[in-house]
């Protein structure tokens, strides 16, 4: 039997029971769930931003200024499912990061570089988007 208590005062009396193992499987259990999910989310960024790059890439009635932004955001997109979901995964299983702190820096850089470059790029797809409805003929 133990007595919780709160700032030296007695709140009320409990039996603690620890079941190390059985936690210990749950949170395992967790941290795969996490990383699997994360993976499968990496695959599908990588596969679907390929397909975008090789479909404007190849067909020639999408060259033009809006599919380049497209793309452009297909690429920053894709340096997240490439650079961060996998090395994110595997420091989850690890809980850890284990790559070392020249990586970790070299990681949180890109990282931050690829998500700025698809809020900019977002920002220019809306003033070409603005600029294509309110002067529909130039």
């Amino acid at each position: 039997m133990a007595v919780l208590s709160l700032n030296g005062s007695n709140i009320h009396s409990a039996t603690v029971t620890s079941n190390e193992s059985f936690t210990t499987r749950v949170y395992l259990a967790e941290r795969v769930c996490h990383a699997t999910i994360l993976i499968v989310i990496s695959v599908m960024v990588i596969v679907g931003n390929v397909l975008v790059i090789a479909v404007v890439r190849i067909d020639r009635h999408l060259h033009k200024p809006t599919f380049f932004f497209l793309v452009n955001l297909a690429a920053a997109d894709l340096l997240v499912g490439v650079i961060y979901a996998p090395f994110y995964a595997a420091a989850v299983l690890e809980e850890d990061w284990v790559w070392g702190m020249a990586w970790c820096e070299g990681h949180a850089f890109l990282i931050s570089t690829s998500v700025n470059a698809s809020i900019l790029t977002l920002c220019f797809v809306s003033i070409d988007r603005f600029v294509d409805i309110t002067d529909p003929f130039r």
